[in-house]
């Protein structure tokens, strides 16, 4: 008989109390409630975890690690944990709940694998019990959404060497489409009607065969995890554990991501680098090419002019890394992992960390800071100024001197591989920056 769990993380708990009585009856699905607090029962060995509300503070993530890790199956029990719920919609963080770590509420799929949704505020009673008979008997859940009797025929995924569509999770809110578009790549958009609409590539070709340049950006905007880098942390690890690699680069932009969703000084984050096997750490940011009139900061840009002005192409530098062998690359950019191997960004580096107890760490200084010189180029930061740029060279209106591309908005600080932006917000990136400033200064003495 498998045994039944149920856990509460942030929210009303109204999930719970409203079931209550439907789950005192799940014996007759051949299944045991072993932990429910409400209760009165505390029994830590379980298979299956129903867990209720959103993901709101580091305690919470921490608590949903375990729970997965312990878990044969994972199940989210309404619109909170699905979807963040009214916890989600809170633009900041502005309350400190006692010694809790607060984080903007987000669905349990951003941290975890889950295997069920019971959707609803609060779920019907029916549809728990209906997924936990599927539970007992075996059934996978089909992709689609399963209060209703049909469900997608085509599932939509879309593959891809950095980035994934999975069809399952995704909820079709938009948010991908809409900054897909605003970024000028038009990647993605929706196919087919009524109940079986789907956000995909067109003619649903791989992310690699679309127009896409790997920005990152829909990652960071999908509020349910349906859009997801594919990771390189595993590869990374692994090299680590087996003494391939010993030294890594870290860009300034990167550690400042990491340290802000950290809540930690930079001098913390970079002790936690080296608590993972790493031996030498260089805080560094690429050259930049001199010979070009379009100089991209990264592969996103010159995918970007190569796809959609490729007449411009001729002017424009190829990114290139030249790394040493037995180093990696921690970048705040996806795109650089098309330009080098091994490369992780910042947003994978993160998951590994939050592990750790960074806090107890001492800080340390980098072992070098290896800064290119910022050349005397122009700078077009965020999509609008990239395609005025582009555009005017173009209709050959002309830019009198070289240009630098920085296709994301804000610039390198918020690329596509900094970790999610529910992890830190603006105040906090902003402490971090001035804090890595200051690290960097006292390491060269400048």
């Amino acid at each position: 008989m498998m045994k039944v769990a149920v856990f509460s993380l942030g929210g009303c708990e109204g999930c719970r109390y409203s079931l209550v009585e439907a789950l005192l009856s799940i014996s007759d699905l051949g299944l045991e409630l072993v932990h429910e607090p409400l209760l009165g029962l505390h029994d830590e060995s379980y298979d299956v975890a129903i867990v209720e509300g959103s993901v709101d503070s580091r305690e919470d993530v921490e608590k949903l690690l375990e729970i997965r890790q312990r878990a044969r199956v994972l199940v989210a029990l309404g619109t909170c944990a699905v979807l963040g719920g009214v916890p989600g919609l809170a633009e900041e963080v502005a309350v400190k709940c006692g010694p809790r770590r607060p984080l903007r509420a987000a669905p349990l799929s951003r941290y975890v694998r889950v295997d069920y949704w019971v959707r609803g505020c609060p779920p019907p009673r029916e549809e728990l019990l209906r997924v936990l008979r599927w539970i007992s008997e075996g059934s996978p859940l089909k992709p689609g959404e399963s209060r209703f009797p049909y469900c997608r025929e085509q599932a939509a995924s879309v593959p891809g060497t950095l980035l994934e569509l999975e069809a399952e999770k995704c909820i079709v809110c938009g948010r991908c489409v809409k900054v897909c578009e605003e970024m000028g790549v038009h990647a993605l958009g929706y196919a087919r009607r009524s109940v079986s609409i789907a956000v995909t590539t067109p003619l649903e070709v791989s992310f690699d065969e679309s127009t896409c340049v790997a920005c990152g950006q829909c990652v960071l905007y999908c509020p349910v995890g349906a859009l997801r880098e594919v990771s390189g942390l595993r590869e990374l690890l692994q090299a680590l554990r087996a003494g391939l690699v010993r030294e890594a680069y870290v860009e300034p932009e990167a550690l400042v991501g990491i340290a802000a969703s950290l809540s930690v000084p930079p001098g913390k984050a970079l002790a936690a680098l080296k608590a993972l096997g790493l031996r030498r750490i260089v805080v560094w940011r690429p050259p930049l090419p001199e010979d070009a009139l379009i100089v991209p900061a990264s592969m996103a840009e010159y995918l970007y002019v190569k796809k959609l002005y490729p007449e411009l192409l001729p002017l424009t530098a190829k990114p290139e890394l030249k790394l040493k062998h037995g180093t990696v690359l921690i970048t705040a950019c996806l795109a650089r992992r098309l330009s080098h191997s091994p490369v992780v960004t910042a947003r994978d580096v993160f998951r590994a960390l939050r592990k750790l107890d960074v806090d107890a760490l001492p800080e340390e200084a980098p072992d070098e800071v290896r800064l290119s010189h910022e050349l005397a180029l122009q700078k077009a930061v965020g999509p609008s100024q990239v395609r005025n740029v582009l555009e005017s060279l173009k209709a050959r209106h002309g830019v009198e001197r070289p240009v630098t591309l920085y296709l994301c908005p804000g610039g390198c600080l918020r690329g596509g591989g900094q970790p999610y932006p529910d992890e830190a917000g603006e105040e906090e990136l902003r402490r971090a920056l001035k804090a890595v400033e200051q690290l960097i200064k006292s390491t060269t003495g400048g």
